[in-house]
Order: structure tokens, then C-alpha cells, then sequence
């Protein structure tokens, strides 16, 4: 191997070890209404965050009345996950 090849494999793992590293501390959530009729994720990386989908979730019981339903958390917390506790602890999601 050249150096020039070390330093691109280098380069390629840490980005890759980057991006992991986001996603591990700010893991991606599933949603459900209640009833089982609606449904949403995070997509943390496209934008799509907490706030979206709560707004999602608002408009969904405004335009079907459904006020007596609530937002359920389908992915479950992984606490082996220690980078992700200080958005499990800080975050209402």
C-alpha cells in the first residue's frame, strides 16, 4: 500500500467512525398515535426531528378529532447505548 492509499482508508474509517458516532448519541425514534393510525419516524440526519413529528401529530388528531389520543414511543431506549444518555436524560421524546 502507498501512503496515499493509507491516507484515503484512514479518511474513509473516520468518516465512517464519525457518522456513527452521531447516530449512536442522537438515536432515530419511532412514533404511533394511540389508536394505531398514524405513524412517524426521526430521520435525524434528513432534518426530521422531535419537533416534526409532534407537529405531524397535532395535525393528525386536529384534522381526524381525535383529541383523546397520544403519541406513543415505539423504539425502545437502549441503555447499553452510554453516548445516547444525555439525549435520553435531556429530551422529553
Amino acid at each position: 500500500m502507498t501512503i496515499r492509499e493509507i491516507c484515503l482508508l484512514i479518511l474513509v474509517l473516520g468518516i465512517t467512525l464519525l457518522f456513527g458516532i452521531i447516530k449512536i448519541h442522537n438515536p432515530d425514534v419511532s412514533f404511533e398515535s394511540s389508536d394505531g393510525h398514524w405513524g412517524d419516524s426521526e430521520v435525524q440526519f434528513k432534518g426530521r426531528d422531535y419537533s416534526l413529528i409532534e407537529e405531524g401529530f397535532r395535525r393528525y388528531k386536529l384534522q381526524c378529532n381525535a383529541s383523546d389520543v397520544y403519541l406513543v414511543r415505539n423504539t425502545e431506549k437502549n441503555w447499553i447505548n452510554v453516548l445516547a444518555w444525555p439525549n435520553y436524560l435531556s429530551h422529553e421524546k
